[in-house]
């Protein structure tokens, strides 16, 4: 080894624990801050999301032990940021449950995964948010379950967590690992989270390019595989499934399902498209639905507004002249694009574009905003031409005028969106192979 090797390892350890100290220290001033920005999300800024975050981390990590006390669970501990990252996970979770004995402990950073769940989760055996990751934090519960193996969805790359998985020897994975030249861990103050890499003992990634920037990190352990999302999808697709206020609001028109509305730009331009269009029905679905988020989605409306909580089951004059139904709850998103024609899903606007598959599946075309550089489903819906990539009202216009060009038109645009999404079917076993699972019943 060098000198000019040498010191420039001395100098990346120096960053890496000057780096950690200030991410701890950001940690655990922000858990002494949560009894104020509890207050403030409730009474300040009445964000009920930011409310279910700071709220649920108060006292979370002293409760988990005390509900792991004398436990001996055999376990797999598997974290999602979110409910998007959920979508992934669980064709995982149920091909786990129908193969192993393992319980299933579940992990979410964000309100939107946890709270979505939190009363119907068949398939998990315990569920709690993600507490802060401190260095304390991280010790208590990874010491507190014990867990058999530990999978990460997606980016969740949590400093303190890793290194006690590493330190305790338990297997950690990452799924479905999407990193982009612009990502934290290819930035120049990313190797802090470079080094920490090696905790993982394989990253699964969505492409080729994912694999060779990880390669250039120096981590070597990485397999290119498909999206569990296509598993969870053709899941959701052939449940059984009915919503008779949706049914009674169509009365045999075709829909317009705005999914994931996410921000002033996907409100923008699916509210300029409703309005330009007012003989065309839609169901708008929120991904927030605090009171002041869905008056101003109803104000931004010119048509007749209903909310699906105002709703009789049964079709009645409640649906005359409406051409917007607001779905004011969470949890079926992925279900009601069944019922739909065509489809924009929200979220494009920033790097977290949702779940463009909830649409294909059934095979809708579908817009979304410009900010796909993450999101290779997204680029290849567009070369098949079942994706539509918007960035202004008047583009969006353009696109939906194209799709109802000919009848034939939205034919093939079907025919095509199944054709793409029967090639990708059993995804899932493949990949409990690559996170060392074995296929048949364990024996724990």
């Amino acid at each position: 080894m060098n000198k000019k090797s040498t010191l420039y390892q001395s100098i990346a350890g120096l960053y890496d624990s000057w780096f950690q100290v200030l991410y701890n220290l950001a940690f655990l001033l922000f858990r002494q801050m949560l009894p104020l920005l509890s207050w403030i999300a409730r009474k300040g800024i009445k964000n009920q999301k930011t409310y279910f975050f700071f709220n649920g981390q108060k006292g979370l990590i002293a409760s988990i032990e005390k509900e792991w006390a004398g436990k001996k669970e055999n376990t797999i501990w598997i974290h999602c940021s979110s409910y998007g990252e959920f979508g992934i996970a669980r064709p995982l979770i149920k091909a786990i449950k129908e193969t192993t004995s393992y319980k299933i402990v579940l992990t979410f950073f964000s309100p939107s995964g946890y709270e979505a769940i939190k009363d119907n989760h068949p398939l998990i055996d315990y569920l709690y948010y993600l507490p802060l990751d401190t260095p304390s934090n991280a010790r208590r519960f990874v010491h507190a379950l014990r867990p058999q193996k530990a999978i990460f969805m997606v980016s969740e790359l949590w400093m303190n967590y890793l290194k006690v998985l590493e330190k305790e020897q338990t297997p950690t994975y990452l799924v479905s690992a999407l990193i982009t030249p612009k990502s934290v861990v290819s930035k120049w103050y990313g190797h802090a989270y470079r080094s920490q890499l090696r905790s993982f003992t394989r990253i699964l990634t969505l492409n080729d390019s994912t694999r060779q920037i990880l390669l250039q990190s120096g981590y070597d352990r990485a397999v290119v595989t498909s999206d569990p999302l296509f598993d969870n999808v053709h899941l959701i697709a052939q449940t059984p499934y009915r919503n008779q206020v949706i049914e009674g609001f169509a009365t045999e028109n075709p829909l317009f399902i705005a999914g994931s509305i996410d921000c002033q730009e996907d409100l923008k331009l699916t509210a300029a498209l409703a309005n330009n269009h007012p003989e065309t029905k839609f169901v708008v679905v929120p991904h927030e639905l605090y009171p002041e988020a869905l008056q101003t989605i109803r104000k931004a409306f010119r048509g007749k507004v209903c909310f699906h909580s105002e709703c009789k089951n049964t079709p009645s004059e409640q649906f005359k002249d409406c051409q917007i139904l607001i779905i004011d709850y969470m949890g079926e998103l992925s279900y009601l694009y069944r019922y739909g024609t065509w489809a924009y899903v929200g979220g494009g606007f920033t790097p977290y574009l949702h779940n463009v598959l909830e649409a294909t599946v059934y095979g809708l075309p579908v817009a979304f905003g410009p900010c796909i550089e993450r999101k290779a489903v997204a680029q290849e819906l567009i070369s098949l031409q079942i994706g539509g990539q918007v960035r202004t009202p008047e583009e969006l216009n353009r696109w939906f005028q194209l799709q109802n060009t000919a009848p034939e038109k939205l034919e093939q645009v079907k025919t095509t969106a199944l054709k793409y999404m029967n090639e990708h079917r059993n995804i899932t076993q493949g990949i409990l192979h690559l996170l060392d699972f074995q296929t048949q019943k364990e024996s724990l």
